[in-house]
């Protein structure tokens, strides 16, 4: 896994792992008042799916890897950090360290 920090926030976790490769693909961190917008402008964001079948209500949204639109997705996701998009990236006590 790969954490991405930009401007002090965290904005993106990369994860490529054999275990539960339901969540291998882009988390970008952002918050719930959010969640709606961002699917509105990319519909492939989802919640985690854990192995017992239920959603994980987190903060988080994911782009699977295996999701059909992944590339497309992922270059969006990314022309929004570049612009500054409010909705991407929180402040973490990591990243206040940094």
């Amino acid at each position: 896994m790969y954490y991405i920090y930009w401007n002090k926030k965290h904005l993106l976790i990369l994860r490529k792992l054999s275990k539960n490769q339901n969540l291998n693909g882009i988390w970008i961190a952002t918050v719930k008042a959010h969640h709606e917008s961002l699917k509105k402008d990319v519909p492939g964001l989802r919640q985690f799916l854990l192995d017992n079948g239920k959603t994980h209500d987190s903060d988080w949204q994911l782009l699977q890897e295996q999701d059909d639109k992944f590339e497309t997705d992922a270059i969006t996701i990314c022309g929004f950090i570049c612009h500054g998009d409010p909705r991407i990236g929180k402040l973490t006590e990591k990243s206040i360290l940094l």
